[in-house]
């Protein structure tokens, strides 16, 4: 969801966007970083992109940028880009030294700890890895989800049937 370049001033209005997962309310007059980071942190959906450059809380080149940087990745756990640039570990560890984890309550975003264990390292590497799971998911909120799992039996009752072909001939 873009609120890109809008004027806004304040985030609010996203209380019902459950499978919100790409972010983007850069470029407006937003003027203080923390309100709009805790509005998204007590929110319940899938964020894992965010962008919030451009606003005038930046002080570009200043230490205002590391600031925010190092909050939204404190209180965002599940956040894998921060203004399209992936968050590494040595960002994560800045943060959580950085706010000693203060701004994360109990359920704090470590839902999906177990899950993140097996992202393929490779997919890593590419800087891709939030692709992690994505065909389930898309199987899940899909209106065809129904066709699609359909066409994976159809695939395996074919294979069973050119098998017994193949032996038959």
């Amino acid at each position: 969801m873009s609120l890109y370049s809008n004027k806004i001033t304040e985030l609010s209005g996203l209380e019902n966007l459950h499978h919100l997962n790409v972010f983007s309310f850069g470029k407006n007059l937003i003027k203080e970083f923390r309100a709009p980071i805790d509005y998204l942190k007590r929110l319940k959906n899938k964020l894992e992109v965010l962008k919030m450059a451009e606003n005038p809380f930046i002080k570009v080149g200043g230490s205002g940028d590391q600031d925010y940087k190092l909050f939204t990745i404190n209180a965002l756990q599940n956040l894998k880009y921060l203004d399209y640039e992936l968050i590494n570990a040595q960002q994560r560890e800045a943060a959580k030294q950085k706010y000693n984890d203060e701004d994360l309550d109990k359920d704090g975003g470590h839902e999906n700890k177990e899950e993140n264990k097996d992202v393929d390292l490779e997919l890593v590497a590419a800087k891709i890895d939030s692709t992690h799971k994505l065909i389930e998911r898309i199987q899940d909120e899909s209106e065809d989800a129904g066709k699609l799992k359909i066409l994976a039996k159809y695939n395996d009752s074919w294979s069973l049937f050119e098998q017994a072909v193949d032996e038959q001939t």
